[in-house]
Parts: structure tokens; sequence; C-alpha cells
């Protein structure tokens, strides 16, 4: 594997695997806590994406860090981000949604991610009338029926990118901060409800989703990753 410290950023994206076998021996690498709270999933979609999204960011920090990757352990803040409960200085981020997940690593950048799976039958309008601000709101409004959906998705991920990385969570609020279309559209900088500046960008992923960064440094040199399960247990296949 490609040592992240040798790039500011790097994306690894992780499909979710569903073969029974290899998910019961991912679900052996996670913590007490995190077992149970695989045990809660209301799905086994839900489980299958949340077991193996969290082994292979364990599986990777472990590479990174040079360390087995049951000794991992993390400290949340208040808001529920996690960070490593060690000396070393490694920021990340993982999301994930309906069979697939991103995890962010950076030596150097505060960083959030965010991946979202569109969903065509839901009604973006009333959602972004309750969470967005009123600016967003009236520019959705406005954008072709045909577009909304996808619109929708990518401003979500934009606005919890952000509040991903300044440790805040949603709980800061979607509506405090506004992005324009064009925003969605090119890398961008946003001032959050702190009024701390964040860069932002669109991760390319497959068609069914969208995704987004918010670092806090410009001009971030990016190498992306695909991780697979192999038989040995190690993290990676890349490109």
């Amino acid at each position: 594997m490609s040592s992240a410290s040798q790039h500011q950023l790097a994306i690894w994206h992780i499909p979710t695997v569903i073969d029974d076998a290899v998910v019961q021996r991912l679900y052996t690498l996670l913590s007490t806590a995190e077992q149970h709270r695989a045990d809660r999933a209301h799905s086994e979609q839900q489980k299958n994406t949340y077991i193996t999204s969290h082994a292979a960011m364990r599986l990777i920090l472990a590479e990174k860090l040079q360390l087995a990757p049951s000794s991992i352990t993390y400290i949340n803040n208040k808001h529920g981000k996690p960070r490593l409960d060690n000396d070393k200085q490694l920021f990340f981020n993982l999301s994930h949604t309906d069979n697939y997940a991103l995890l962010a690593l950076s030596p150097t950048s505060r960083l959030g991610v965010d991946i979202e799976t569109v969903k065509p039958a839901r009604n973006v309008l009333a959602i972004a009338r309750r969470f967005f601000s009123d600016d967003e709101y009236t520019w959705l409004s406005r954008t072709e029926p045909a577009q909304q959906h996808a619109f929708f998705y990518q401003l979500w991920c934009h606005k919890e990118a952000c509040l991903k990385a300044g440790g805040l969570g949603l709980q800061a609020g979607l509506s405090s901060f506004s992005f324009s279309a064009k925003d969605l559209q090119q890398e961008t900088v946003i001032t959050d409800s702190l009024l701390k500046q964040w860069w932002v960008k669109v991760i390319d992923v497959p068609q069914r989703y969208r995704a987004a960064i918010a670092m806090d440094q410009a001009n971030i040199i990016t190498a992306t990753h695909h991780w697979q399960y192999r038989d040995d247990i190690e993290s990676v296949s890349q490109s």
C-alpha cells in the first residue's frame, strides 16, 4: 500500500462485502462496541455495510500505523467524531451508505467526508425546506425536476462533510451556512457556523451515489485507492 503520508489526502473507496463467511471474518476485527452497533442494524444490508466499512478502516489504519487492527482504539468528541487514541497525528473520517463507504485520511488537514444514496422516491423539496437555508431551498425549487434529486443529495453531502470536518455533526444545523448551485460543480470555499473556512469538492463515486469532502487546507494532493477483501486479511487492491 502507498503510504498516505506521501500524499496530503488519501481517499479509500470501500464496497460492501456480501459473502456471509467474509462478513463474519471481518466482524471479528471489530471492537465489542462496534459489534454491538452492527448487531442493532435494521437490515442485513446495513449490517454488512457497517461491518465492512469499519473493519476496512481498522485494516487501513493498522497498516498505515503499523499496528494490529484490534489495537486501534478511538476517542470520540462530544458530537461523536472519532480520533485515534495515540500520539500519532492522522486525521480521518468515514462515511457509509447502502453498499458503499468512503474513508479519507490526511496527516496534515482536518477533514470530513460524506456519501449518500440518491433515492428518487423521496420528496427532496420538503426535506430541503425543513433542513436547508432559505437561499438553498429557493434555488433548488427552481432547478429542473429531472435534476433536483442529484442537486439535493450533492448539497447534503457538501454540508454534512463540512459539519463532520468541524467535528460538529448535524447538531450544528444544515441551515447555518449556504452553498449555491455553482458551488456544487467546482471546488469551493465555505465558512461554517463557527466562522471556520473549508475547501469543499465533489468525490467521484458510482452513479447511484453522491459524495463530497471538506478540508481545512487548499490545493490538497489526492491519492485514490480501492479497497477489497483478501483472504490474508490485508486491506488492499488500489488504483
